[in-house]
């Protein structure tokens, strides 16, 4: 059985972006690795205390990125070409921006922000001297993000994973040259430049042929609003995390001392192994947006049910490894103390039962911030990343001591996944989590998956006729999509010769009727009545066209999406 179009991209996607997401993790271990085994376990102690920093730099770059890219696909899902070339260039615009105002903060408030962790000198000196070109970092962080968001967005899987593999290689050898010369200067100043190694990658995708976002020099007030509300919900995690990182550092060293940091710096780094499971939010949130704006539920439930079987699998996966592995996972960090290596064991082992609640809870976020409601994907992010690591972590601690905290950080999405799913069933009813789906309110959507042959586009024509007829749609109106159904798919086939190709036909019934066509053959504008004619086909095509205004070609993941728009004139049968 042939896998249908969105099957197809759905997998191809979640496995490039789940690959992304382990070599992003990889990449966030990476300095912290290097430090450990180059220099010593203080040292890893020292950077730990930057964490808060670290997880605001993502914030900021993520609420920029987040909210132009939300916005981009939602404009293509609804086939606007050029507000979704708006959004592109303001978020080129404001990354900038960002990371202009970030370099200069971080120098700004480098006195205080040491201050107020109370370290002592030789963790204060470690911190400081990666903190003096982790600046670097901050400054192209933010564009960074975005254009490597841009990228996966439009498809680019290949590229996308291959900017991943020069960061880390780039990092690793980079930062242990410069390690040998510069101490734990050289490595963050590695990082900074393995990441502008990594953007002059992914800029190439713009001078590619598949790329779908161009300039579009329309800044407004409305736009900037628009991505930072958008934004928000989406970053809005990183914010609250690098809040409670702040005060569980100053909180950690007052209670434990300086002596147990690296302790602190692995649980640390434990605590953000779910972001693996961000790839599945990822690959899923373009496709969400995609049949969202077509009004498509059923395969929204078929995206989100397929990601959430992997969620389940990957996290118990992940539990299991984490468990047996615990003492190596810790000495990988280069951490020899026999006490300190026990202690960072136990942090690991109990961590890694709160994965599975919040690879679910990232997946949800994921599809709640592509689609709505913002508000509600804001109320998953406070209770799980905020109110209750705060409500929950520090009291335990103060009745257990140091695992007290790692239980209560284990505890927080637990909690945080029952409380968001009896809430939404008090207020909503029974049978719509997660999805918060209601049919009286979506208009009637079909859709047929097939393998592009001729046997096969005859078939999907007469499912056309069917429905139409069903619906009492005038007879003109039927034979006008008949005719624009055959003879585009049958285009298709012809210009991909000997090639295995998948289409997707949709119709949506409303104020009037919706035909979106989908294939994943060579990309080409069906729908320009000036293109080129080498057949009949392609002169009966392009007469179509020119007599059809409403029509919209858009590439979208690197597949034709092809849509037309139909008056809904019911059957005259006096």
């Amino acid at each position: 059985m042939t896998d249908s179009l969105c099957s197809k991209k759905l997998k191809s996607m979640t496995a490039s972006a789940s690959v992304a997401a382990l070599m992003a993790y990889f990449l966030s271990l990476m300095d912290d690795v290097i430090i450990g085994n180059l220099i010593n376990e203080q040292a890893v102690g020292g950077v730990g205390l930057l964490a808060p920093l670290n997880s605001f730099m993502i914030f900021v770059a993520m609420l920029i990125t987040n909210g132009a890219i939300s916005s981009m696909i939602c404009e293509i899902g609804q086939f606007h070409k050029n507000r979704a070339n708006a959004y592109f260039t303001n978020g080129i615009i404001f990354s900038a921006a960002a990371g202009i105002l970030l370099f200069v903060m971080l120098f700004a408030v480098k006195d205080a922000f040491l201050g107020y962790l109370d370290s002592n000198s030789v963790t204060y000196a470690y911190a400081e001297a990666y903190y003096e070109n982790f600046v670097w970092v901050v400054l192209v962080y933010p564009m960074f993000a975005f254009i490597q968001q841009a990228v996966y967005t439009d498809g680019d899987e290949l590229l996308y994973l291959l900017s991943y593999a020069v960061e880390i290689v780039g990092n690793a050898v980079i930062s242990i040259l410069l390690c040998e010369k510069m101490g734990i200067r050289g490595i963050s100043l590695g990082t900074a430049l393995s990441i502008l190694i990594s953007l002059a990658v992914l800029s190439l995708h713009f001078l590619r042929k598949q790329n779908s976002f161009h300039l579009n020099f329309r800044i407004s007030r409305k736009k900037l609003y628009s991505i930072g509300t958008n934004g928000i919900a989406g970053s809005c995690p990183l914010l609250f995390t690098a809040i409670f990182s702040l005060c569980l550092n100053r909180y950690f060293t007052a209670n434990f001392g300086e002596a147990q940091l690296p302790i602190l710096a692995v649980a640390t780094n434990m605590t953000e192994t779910v972001n693996v499971f961000n790839g599945l939010g990822l690959a899923v949130t373009p496709l969400v947006a995609m049949y969202d704006g077509e009004s498509n539920t059923k395969k929204l439930r078929h995206i989100i049910g397929y990601s959430c079987k992997r969620a389940a699998v990957g996290s118990v996966l992940l539990t299991v490894l984490s468990i047996i592995f615990s003492a190596g996972i810790a000495a990988l960090f280069g951490i020899t103390s026999p006490d300190l290596l026990d202690g960072a064991s136990s942090a690991v082992r109990i961590i890694s039962f709160t994965y599975f609640a919040s690879s679910y809870l990232l997946l949800i976020f994921s599809y709640h911030t592509a689609v709505g409601p913002l508000p509600f994907a804001g109320f998953v992010a406070s209770i799980r990343d905020l109110i209750i690591p705060f409500a929950v972590t520090f009291m335990l601690a103060q009745v257990y001591g140091m695992c007290g905290l790692w239980i209560g950080i284990s505890l927080s999405p637990i909690l945080a996944a029952v409380i968001t799913i009896v809430t939404v069933q008090i207020k909503y009813g029974k049978g719509v989590y997660p999805f918060l789906l209601y049919k009286d309110d979506i208009p009637d959507v079909y859709s047929i998956d097939f393998s592009l042959t001729p046997e096969n586009i005859i078939n999907a024509v007469e499912y056309v006729e069917k429905l139409l007829t069903e619906y009492k749609i005038s007879r003109s109106t039927i034979s006008h999509v008949r005719l624009l159904v055959e003879d585009v798919l049958m285009l298709v086939v012809d210009r991909n010769p000997g090639k295995n190709l998948t289409a997707e036909c949709t119709l949506r019934f409303s104020d009037d009727i919706l035909l979106v066509l989908k294939d994943d053959g060579i990309l080409f504008d069906i729908t320009d009545s000036d293109m080129q004619v080498s057949s009949l086909r392609a002169f009966t095509v392009a007469s179509i066209m020119e007599h059809h205004a409403q029509r919209v070609n858009m590439t979208t993941l690197c597949c034709n999406r092809n849509a037309f728009r139909f008056p809904r004139e019911v059957e005259n049968n006096s």
